[in-house]
């Protein structure tokens, strides 16, 4: 799963917005962009994809020991058609 990961993205970024920690548990807010590598159904090489997510971490002295993640997804913005650029 993680290869088909790389060769579908030519990019991806993840921007760590802020964490709340209580006992034995952390939440991240963060955002995540990347951009496609190669044709996918009806988005095509270029497409930029981008969600907000949200992951909730538990620790069990010290280690992570269960992550839960809860993605939204925006609508992708597809690449800007080549040879539209005037002359």
């Amino acid at each position: 799963m993680l290869e088909a990961g790389r060769q579908l993205l030519a990019w991806q970024s993840y921007e760590v917005r802020d964490h709340v920690a209580s006992g034995d548990a952390v939440v991240t807010r963060m955002r995540w962009g990347g951009e496609l590598a190669v044709d996918a159904g009806a988005w095509p090489a270029g497409t930029w994809m981008s969600a907000w997510c949200v992951a909730h971490y538990r620790l069990a002295a010290g280690p992570i020991v269960r992550i839960e993640q809860h993605d939204r997804y925006e609508q992708p913005s597809l690449p800007e058609p080549r040879g539209s650029d005037p002359p």
